[in-house]
């Protein structure tokens, strides 16, 4: 195998072996991955070694905010919503009318901690586009399909309520703690299909 690669390439005909062609190629792809930062050189020139960059694209921030929403809302931590809206965001529940629009990170934890009282849930976020409109401003769709189903101490225990629609958001970037994150600043939820269920385990609604 060794002797193989060492052989002359008489169709190349640069007098190279296989084995110096090789690392031409592999030394011009790390040089294209390091160019786009997609790979680091490790600060040891005499290691030589390389390492994943940790940079993080937008996309990947914005992806992630909006999977904090459903985690939050399944742990109803209502506090952490700061981690996913600015403190003027708004969100519209399109099917619920009026009642279901607030204004305000504290307001949307109130609605949706009334709407969720003595329930368990659970949010499954899927197909997803996301678009960098500016430097600092984005939108974004998310499909999601939600199970809310009353406990033992709710007055419609067992029952499930499930609605299947999406998330149209309006994000800007901001700082945290020195770090660039996304925050929605605005969030429509509207549904694809028909709501299934008992509407009227949610306690507000």
């Amino acid at each position: 195998m060794c002797r193989y690669f060492r052989e002359k390439s008489s169709y190349l005909g640069w007098g190279k072996t296989k084995e110096d062609v090789y690392v031409a190629a592999t030394s011009s792809i790390f040089q294209n991955l390091t160019s786009q930062k997609l790979l680091a050189v490790h600060p040891s020139p005499s290691a030589k070694l390389f390492k994943i960059s940790n940079y993080v694209s937008d996309v990947d921030l914005i992806r992630n905010t909006t999977a904090r929403y459903a985690f939050i809302v399944d742990a109803q931590t209502w506090d952490d919503l700061h981690s996913v809206f600015t403190p003027d965001a708004d969100i519209h529940f399109t099917w619920l009318g009026d009642h279901g629009k607030v204004t305000g990170v504290e307001n949307i934890g109130k609605l949706i901690g009334a709407s969720a009282a003595n329930t368990v849930s659970q949010h499954s976020l899927s197909t997803q586009s996301i678009e960098v409109t500016g430097a600092d401003t984005a939108v974004a769709k998310t499909y999601v399909t939600v199970i809310h189903e009353g406990t033992e101490t709710h007055r419609c225990p067992g029952e499930r309520f499930n609605p299947w629609g999406w998330y149209g958001d309006k994000l800007v970037k901001t700082k945290v703690d020195g770090k660039e994150d996304w925050r929605i600043v605005e969030r429509l939820v509207k549904l694809n299909l028909p709501l299934g269920g008992n509407i009227d385990l949610l306690s507000s609604a």
